[in-house]
């Protein structure tokens, strides 16, 4: 029943989104979880679950009428950010953005193009609309194939003939929803993501993830499977250069007070912007930014929302942070086994499961088909590495059956510690 009078509603059932939630019902609001899952991972943390799709954007709108909706919000997923955007507009509700530039930045091609205009550096591209214009791209290098308006790495392909090329953009049409797709440069180098806050156009970095990618079936499947922070391997210099592309982006995007994630490549002191969201990082991500800042980045994004303005005090905490994802092979998930033990012998600080019993795990590698998460701290990386080897040596994902399905070889580890190139993964 709703006790309260301010009616929150939450686009989109992640783990990501369960701080928002709890976060929500301290401002004392009623929170509606809206996600087309049975049982979305956030489902029990909400007052109440509608099943119904975060992208069908006038859905959305009627439920809000018709419940008197105070607030729509998502926080870390893209497309649903679009829709939240969309409904605050239709119906007059506090929003960070309006809905045309929620909607631009949701597209990859207008992101690119805004890019060049800004002097932000990033990766020449092709926009493709069918597949006869593959004979016009010339495989000279190495090329990354994506959807432009898709997230969670879902049908990114690293190729390096024109065979693949055709194979992946085939899969890149499949998902796209405005049936257009990126073709890009491959980038060398090592990936990142920066952790961003926008106060009053003023841009804010928070923090910088070194990202580690498995490249999956022959090299080509790109995700990324860790990250640790503070990273190893980035320069005093580079941090100058990541702030110089958030306020730039700021500028070019018309963003005054909102979350920013911004991931890029990095080659030495040469930086690539891949993409940026307007949103927290999904995942463990504002999880990792309060442990190893105290910055409260879920608190901030919300008073984005209301025109409230936030303190911007933070601090990096000493020592590693690493946020793990866990992948299995494709079957039915069960339970995972031992990671309770795990935490009360501090190997694991924070374990998240994402699936509930008898949901379906994929093979595509995308940010769906994540059984499982942890995340571990150690004053060094030689003993952050030792405990996600012993993480990984004693835990279980088993399927349906009981049978053990948890790929242990995607795992951090002294042989991934980012010499070898990295690829366009966003």
């Amino acid at each position: 029943m709703n006790n309260s009078n301010k009616t929150a509603i939450i686009l989109g059932g992640t783990n990501a989104h369960i701080p928002l939630i709890e976060n929500l019902k301290k401002r004392g609001y009623y929170t509606l979880l809206a996600d087309y899952l049975d049982s979305p991972p956030s489902k029990s943390h909400s007052d109440e679950h509608i099943k119904i799709s975060t992208l069908d954007a006038e859905a959305v709108l009627e439920v809000a009428k018709e419940r008197k909706a105070f607030l729509v919000i998502s926080t870390s997923v893209d497309q649903a950010n679009v829709t939240a955007s969309f409904v605050a507009e239709r119906l007059g509700l506090p929003s960070p953005y309006d809905f045309e530039t929620a909607s631009l930045i949701a597209n990859k091609t207008f992101m690119k193009k805004r890019f060049l205009e800004y002097g932000i550096p990033t990766a020449n591209y092709y926009v493709l609309k069918d597949l006869s214009a593959l004979d016009k791209i010339s495989l000279s290098r190495q090329m990354v194939v994506k959807p432009v308006d898709c997230g969670g790495s879902k049908a990114v392909r690293k190729v390096t003939d024109h065979q693949a090329l055709i194979s992946a953009a085939k899969e890149a049409f499949k998902v796209s929803k405005s049936h257009e797709i990126i073709v890009e440069e491959f980038c060398e180098g090592i990936e990142f993501s920066a952790d961003c806050f926008i106060q009053d156009g003023q841009a804010h970095l928070i923090m910088v993830r070194e990202k580690h990618i498995h490249r999956g079936e022959n090299n080509t499947v790109l995700c990324s499977y860790a990250s640790v922070t503070p990273p190893v391997s980035v320069s005093a210099n580079m941090y100058g250069q990541i702030e110089s592309i958030i306020q730039k982006i700021a500028v070019g995007f018309k963003l005054k007070t909102t979350s920013l994630l911004l991931q890029f490549i990095a080659n030495g002191e040469n930086i690539n912007v891949l993409e940026f969201a307007p949103r927290i990082g999904g995942g463990l991500g504002s999880r990792a930014m309060y442990l190893q800042t105290g910055f409260d980045i879920i608190d901030a994004t919300v008073n984005s929302y209301l025109g409230v303005k936030s303190s911007m005090k933070f601090k990096l905490a000493d020592g590693f942070l690493c946020a793990h994802h866990i992948y299995a092979k494709p079957g039915v998930f069960g339970e995972v086994i031992n990671h309770k033990k795990l935490i009360e012998r501090g190997l694991i600080e924070e374990f998240y499961i994402h699936k509930s019993k008898g949901d379906l795990i994929g093979g595509a590698f995308s940010s769906s088909d994540r059984p499982a998460s942890f995340i571990t701290r150690a004053p060094d990386y030689d003993l952050l590495i030792s405990k996600i080897d012993y993480v990984f040596d004693n835990l279980l994902v088993c399927d349906i059956g009981g049978n053990s399905i948890m790929r242990s070889d995607i795992r951090l580890s002294p042989f991934s510690d980012n010499s070898f190139p990295r690829a366009n993964e966003s």
